[in-house]
């Protein structure tokens, strides 16, 4: 994902204007996300069943 995100930024110009600094700013978006799935997975989903009240 982060090289896609790099590829698109950098190389990919007849799309998306080239920004080295919105480059870094996905970067570090994709790793904040990677990391809260990661917690999630570990962590699992709080299930709320309105059945069992």
């Amino acid at each position: 994902m982060i090289v896609a995100n790099f590829i698109c930024e950098t190389l990919m110009s007849f799309i998306n204007t080239v920004d080295i600094v919105d480059a870094i700013y996905g970067s570090i978006g994709i790793i904040i996300v990677f990391i809260y799935f990661h917690f999630l997975n570990r962590n699992g989903l709080i299930e709320i069943n309105s059945d069992n009240q």
